[in-house]
């Protein structure tokens, strides 16, 4: 299953995965103890945020008060 997913995320356009590293950690860490997050938020958050992305996609809502990153929800594009 996972050679599966590795398959798919190798055709995937435009997508970059990235491994965890302690910048990534730093960050994550950071927006855990702020805004206390589950952990892959803050997983998601804290890599979008070290590798410098402009903006971070997601359908949650309740990420929208995050001020370190602009976070982009797509129900205000529908």
């Amino acid at each position: 299953m996972t050679q599966r997913y590795r398959e798919i995320f190798r055709q995937f356009p435009n997508l970059s995965v990235i491994d965890g590293d302690w910048l990534v950690m730093e960050q994550m860490s950071n927006l855990r103890a702020k805004y206390g997050m589950p952990t892959p938020d803050a997983i998601h958050l804290g890599t979008a945020m070290a590798y410098r992305a402009k903006a971070f996609i997601t359908n949650d809502v309740h990420l929208k008060s995050l001020t370190e990153i602009d976070v982009l929800v797509l129900a205000d594009f529908a």
